[in-house]
């Protein structure tokens, strides 16, 4: 192959800590190692599932930033794995400024 698919440096961090899930021994330092330092969906969506509301909140202020964390500036990828509890969060509103992100309010 001439090219390098670019997608796969992309999510070098996914495949290196792959096989530290596999073991239950190592789940959960493979899982925190991705939160601090992998991409940030990938990084939001397993502190939604398996942490906490507050570590959410830091991944999106790293994801702020870190220039690496392009996919943090898709407004609607973010708002998703977010939910409506935490989009409308005021911890998190320096961040969606920082972002570029429309202002958002809860709804009645």
């Amino acid at each position: 192959m001439a090219l390098k698919d670019p997608a796969s440096d992309r999510y070098e961090d996914l495949a290196r800590l792959a096989p530290r899930w596999i073991n239950p021994g190592t789940r959960a330092a493979a899982t925190d190692s991705l939160i601090a330092t992998g991409p940030v969906i990938a990084a939001l969506a397993l502190a939604r599932a398996m942490r906490s509301d507050s570590v959410a909140v830091a991944v999106v202020e790293r994801a702020v930033r870190d220039p690496r964390q392009v996919e943090a500036r898709s407004a609607w990828g973010m708002y998703a794995l977010l939910g409506p509890c935490l989009r409308v969060d005021p911890r998190l509103n320096p961040a969606f400024r920082a972002l570029g992100y429309p202002d958002v309010t809860a709804s009645k």
